[in-house]
């Protein structure tokens, strides 16, 4: 019974039982001459995935286009074969956050995304010419959704030492059971012989401009991440740096204008002026909040803060370390325009590469602020193309608000109704954008407003995020229909309207950037409003829509 139950298991994960035996075959090389300087044989057929901002050791995934999907923390893996770098020399610079293990044991502890609870079963001394080479054997479990803890499987990795502080891995994702593994084995053994050294080729690379402009520095990090990964291309328009690996040239004509456009409408309803003020409002109060907490840790810390004390001890920091000369004082804060106009969009090619990249399961596309990069797919061959304008729209309106309003969170009414908002925008036939309602959104808001199928709105616009998700798609409904309902119920002359609402979207963003407190700004927009009033105004609005 047992053996049976890991058998459909593995089924699950690989396809059919006799998938098991269809090993990649070797393939193109993949060549890096700017990193370490190897080349080694990549799968043949399967997709080349680039890695995430944060995946430090990752050079590379491979994965199987024909491997059936597989939810693993929220996320659906179809990766099978990872190129892994760990470079233990001294002075490699790391983007910050960017997590980096220094060998591949402590990876496989730190990373759940291949699956989990992996124990060492065997290890081999190999070489392959002149470099000196390790085979490990992992077994773990993949995570199933339904069945049981998941299915056994291998990490089957090649370690090789290009140098004393330099290795390279290569692993794959291969069945844990021994007959089926050792129909893996020859054809994995075929790729992971292929590896060579190859000689360094870093003056090829764009060089770095010492002083140059956040736009040319974002570049140029750019251009060094895609000259590494075949198929990769990098695309830039006025605002926006494209990444992406889809060959389909009229996508790529009409991704840029659009993106374009649609920040035309963002920096129309939210003007650089107002944004800045509402910036330096949440400045002020995020500086005062530090002094607070400083000043407390000084109390806690027994420090005086008096000048007699400063006097005696010498001006120190929070950390004891002495207080920078006024010459070597930190570069003065980006501008956040700057920022912005170095936005960075990944479109992959399929919905399969997205959920390999990182893109949540049943999600069309998602802003990733720590990563500063919004994430894409091409949805020509499922939802089709008009699906991903709507994602694009929305998603980019949280990149591009995200630069003057940082890690400030609104309640999810109004931060994905206004998303929704935009996502209605479309271009006509003299390319101005022009909105229409969400057709995501729209029929199912009528049926719900129609029937008093709502959560009244005094409470609905506190919903925090858990409370908003329980019950997603109506609630995505509804905020999208609110958003739309007070952006343009009164130019559109909606009946009962109140001119006592012109004000309530502003005045919220701006509450909330001075305050950084979401019940105070709730109570600011909506003070003095009748709920009923606003709500009956509301419902009729959207039922009425054609």
């Amino acid at each position: 019974m047992l053996r049976t139950t890991i058998l459909a298991l593995l089924a699950l994960l690989f396809g059919a039982e006799e998938a098991l035996g269809q090993a990649p075959k070797p393939g193109a090389y993949y060549e890096d001459a700017f990193q370490v300087g190897f080349k080694v044989r990549m799968p043949k057929d399967w997709d080349l995935v680039p890695p995430r901002p944060d995946e430090g050791n990752v050079m590379a995934k491979f994965k199987d286009p024909g491997v059936p999907y597989q939810v693993v923390g929220g996320n659906v893996l179809v990766k099978l074969a990872l190129l892994l770098k760990f470079d233990r020399r001294p002075g490699r610079v790391l983007r910050e956050g960017v997590k980096v293990h220094p060998d591949l044991a402590t990876w496989i502890e730190g990373n759940d995304e291949i699956g989990t609870g992996f124990q060492l079963k065997d290890v081999r001394e190999t070489s392959f010419g002149k470099t000196a080479a390790r085979q490990f054997t992992f077994v773990g479990w993949h995570f199933s959704t339904d069945l049981g803890p998941g299915a056994r499987i291998y990490f089957w990795a090649t370690e090789y030492q290009l140098a004393p502080d330099v290795s390279v891995v290569y692993g794959f994702i291969t069945p844990a059971e021994d007959k089926y593994f050792r129909k893996w084995e020859r054809p994995l053994l075929s790729l992971v012989r292929s590896f060579a050294p190859v000689e360094l080729r870093r003056g090829d690379l764009p060089p770095l401009a010492l002083g140059g402009s956040l736009r040319d520095q974002k570049r140029q990090r750019l251009e060094r991440e895609v000259r590494g990964l075949e198929g990769w291309e990098l695309f830039e328009t006025d605002n926006y740096f494209i990444v992406t690996n889809n060959v389909d040239a009229p996508f790529l004509r009409e991704l840029m204008p659009r993106l374009e456009g649609i920040r035309a409408v963002y920096e129309t309803d939210y003007p650089l002026e107002r944004v800045l003020a509402a910036r330096e409002a949440r400045l002020k109060r995020e500086d005062a909040e530090r002094e607070a907490r400083e000043e407390r840790q000084r109390a806690a810390a027994g420090v005086a803060a008096g000048p007699e004390a400063m006097a005696t001890q010498g001006e120190v920091t929070l950390d004891g370390r002495p207080e920078a000369d006024a010459d070597e004082s930190p570069d003065a804060p980006v501008d956040p325009m700057d920022e912005s106009r170095c936005s960075v969009v990944r479109v992959c090619k399929s919905r399969a590469e997205y959920y390999s990249y990182g893109g949540a399961v049943d999600s069309a596309g998602y802003w990733h602020a720590a990563h500063e990069e919004l994430v894409l797919y091409d949805d020509q061959d499922r939802g089709g193309r008009n699906n991903t304008w709507i994602t694009l729209n929305h998603e980019a309106f949280h990149q591009y608000i995200y630069y003057f309003y940082g890690s400030l969170a609104p309640h999810s009414w109004y931060n994905e109704g206004t998303g929704d908002y935009y996502s209605g925008y479309q271009p006509d036939r003299r390319e101005r954008y022009v909105l229409e309602p969400n057709p995501w959104r729209h029929r199912a808001a009528q049926q719900l407003l129609g029937q008093d199928r709502h959560p009244p709105l005094a409470d609905f616009i506190r919903f925090g995020k858990g409370r908003y998700y329980r019950d997603r798609d109506a609630n995505y409904a509804l905020g999208w229909s609110l958003i739309y309902f007070l952006r343009t119920g009164k130019a559109q002359r909606a009946r009962g309207w109140n001119d006592a609402w012109d004000g309530i979207l502003d005045d919220y963003l701006d509450a909330l950037a001075s305050s950084g407190d979401l019940e105070t700004a709730v109570a600011t927009a909506y003070a003095g409003v009748d709920f009923e009033e606003l709500a009956q105004a509301w419902k009729r609005y959207i039922v009425e829509q054609t």
